[in-house]
């Protein structure tokens, strides 16, 4: 149990981490939300956990729980997407043909016009 709580508070550390470190720097345009977090099931818990540490640097992110994958509200995540400036975190416990698959899959096949940042944790 100690190391399922350990590895949870490594990955809410990690998306925290990223954002600050890597999507920041390169803010030239005002976006309201910096980055669109994404998860489903126990990783919604620490994707709020990490919302609540950025709100605390005074960070603004969205958190979508994908609740499903098949169907997929593929219209809604591309949205939201454009809307975080094209900047996605995955916040998964399966690697393998999991919700980062299908956001990937989704947001690779939209043409939004600009680059994906998009990280898989």
């Amino acid at each position: 149990m100690k190391e399922k709580v350990e590895e949870n508070e490594k990955r809410i550390n990690r998306v925290v981490e990223y954002i600050v470190e890597n999507l920041l720097e390169e803010d030239t345009e005002d976006f309201k939300y910096k980055a669109m977090v994404v998860a489903a099931g126990i990783t919604v818990h620490e994707a709020l956990e990490a919302y609540s540490l950025l709100q605390k640097k005074g960070i603004n992110v969205r958190v979508i729980d994908l609740y499903s994958v098949q169907p997929v509200d593929a219209n809604a995540l591309i949205k939201n997407a454009k809307e975080c400036k094209n900047r996605i975190v995955v916040v998964e416990d399966h690697y393998f043909g999991g919700i980062g698959s299908v956001v990937s899959e989704v947001l690779g096949r939209a043409k939004t016009g600009k680059k994906k940042n998009f990280l898989l944790i």
